[in-house]
């Protein structure tokens, strides 16, 4: 259970060094295999090039010996702080300086995420809101439709909108098929989209809705969700796989089984998800996500940044001890070393002269893209950014090929995964909206117990 919450997609079990694994206090025995797939999309055999390193860490952050059963779920706000939680207490890292309490939740922490203005708290079937300017409780809202005590969970906001799902444990599997829920922070109303069908963390959100993995019928899907309506999915047999969102396009790292069980970026354009292009990568990456910096992608002990066109590799920088990336409107990758966890954040040299970019903004470096083509029609601008708090998205101005909602916000959460065990059934419905349910608690007077904010 603890290695599932650890490796944000249970294929990391196969490709993360088991010495890196064995440091974080993990085991890996018993993890599930990929479903097998059909079809997969065609694309290029060739493995991703290398090009000159040219990211660099521009900070390392010491969050200590978490232990064995730290989620390794981070989220980055649109300022760029990153939050997480270990246990009861929810901490905050600002720019490169060591983590501090900011809360203490009455349960256990499953999700955090923030917005410009709220911090947004997960306890399983209960998500509050604070405010960060004085730490007062603001709204909680109850989700309801749980079989079981949740045991992970995944918050998105976008503006006012803001993305949940919730997971439990009732198996060797570590999970079940998630539900997935919509609320408004004005609002005390909670929407079902998506009951005991969607895969655990294999979601993202940005300016043109939810994005998710889950099951309908026999066949297996990506979802697009908006708040108003829920619009066609597109069958996919490789999911359950890492997703995230960059340009307006979607990512899946998947596993293409009827393809050798090798390892592919399909890429599918947000707005209809009709397929773009299928990559093949090596066997040995296990993360990708939308940040400032770009499209990112973790393997083998190193960070790449990939043309999100082609799925090519422009930049890489060797990252030993690597687990995951944190999506956001910055960069950064956490590491396990002789038990220690660190937060890297990543960043790029500025163009010729100091101009920002591919993603550059506000206080953001660029690369210089000299010789490296992204054709336009690889997808259009839609709000993208990459923190979780909503991840992926910037905050301040936005980035050259991200048109940013509200602060920018975009959301990836990072969280467990899984592969689905043949025994488990899932309920019947598709998606659900518009199924409200009134919060318990709305616009609550009163302060959590709040260490600084």
């Amino acid at each position: 259970m603890f290695a599932m919450n650890v490796l944000r997609k249970t294929r990391l079990a196969v490709a993360l060094p088991a010495a890196a694994l064995a440091l974080a206090g993990l085991a890996v025995a018993g993890l599930a295999s990929a479903p097998a797939a059909s079809a997969a999309p065609a694309g290029s055999a060739a493995p991703v090039g290398s090009a000159p390193a040219r990211l660099h860490v521009t900070g390392t952050i010491d969050l200590g010996r978490l232990g064995p059963s730290f989620s390794y779920v981070l989220t980055e706000a649109p300022n760029g702080d990153v939050y997480y939680a270990l246990g009861k207490v929810v901490y905050r890292v600002k720019g490169n300086h060591a983590p501090v309490a900011v809360l203490h939740a009455s349960a256990p922490v499953l999700a955090v995420a923030a917005t410009s203005a709220d911090l947004l708290v997960d306890v399983g079937s209960k998500v509050s809101a604070y405010s960060l300017c004085d730490g007062r409780l603001l709204r909680s809202w109850n989700l309801p439709g749980s079989i079981a005590p949740a045991t992970s969970a995944g918050l998105f906001p976008v503006g006012n909108t803001v993305w949940a799902d919730t997971d439990w444990a009732t198996d060797e599997s570590g999970f079940e098929y998630a539900n997935v829920y919509r609320f408004d922070l004005s609002s005390p109303a909670v929407h079902v989209i998506s009951k005991n069908n969607a895969y655990p963390a294999d979601l993202a959100a940005d300016s043109a809705g939810l994005y998710y993995e889950g099951i309908a019928g026999a066949g297996n899907y990506i979802f697009h969700v908006q708040p108003a309506r829920a619009l066609p999915g597109h069958a996919d047999t490789d999911i359950d796989a890492p997703l995230a969102l960059d340009g307006g396009n979607v990512y899946l790292l998947a596993i293409h089984e009827n393809q050798g069980g090798h390892s592919y970026l399909d890429a599918f354009r947000g707005s209809t998800l009709s397929p773009l292009f299928s990559y093949r990568v090596s066997d040995s990456d296990t993360d990708v996500a939308g940040t400032g910096l770009g499209l990112l992608l973790l393997g083998a002990g190193k960070v790449s940044l990939l043309n999100p066109a082609s799925g090519h590799s422009v930049a890489t920088l060797h990252v030993p001890g690597a687990v995951i990336l944190v999506p956001g409107p910055c960069a950064a990758v956490v590491t396990v070393s002789h038990s220690t966890t660190y937060l890297l954040r990543l960043a790029l040299p500025p163009l010729d002269g100091g101009q920002p970019g591919l993603h550059g903004g506000a206080g953001q470096s660029g690369i210089d893209l000299e010789g490296v083509r992204f054709d336009a029609a690889d997808g259009p601008a839609v709000a993208e950014g990459g923190a979780q708090f909503v991840l992926r998205d910037p905050s301040g101005a936005p980035f050259a090929r991200l048109t940013v909602a509200e602060a920018g916000e975009v959301t990836v959460a990072a969280g467990p995964q899984h592969r689905r065990q043949a025994g488990d059934v899932p309920g019947p419905v598709l998606v659900v909206e518009d199924v409200e349910h009134a919060a318990v608690e709305d616009r609550v007077e009163g302060h959590s117990e709040l260490f600084e904010f």
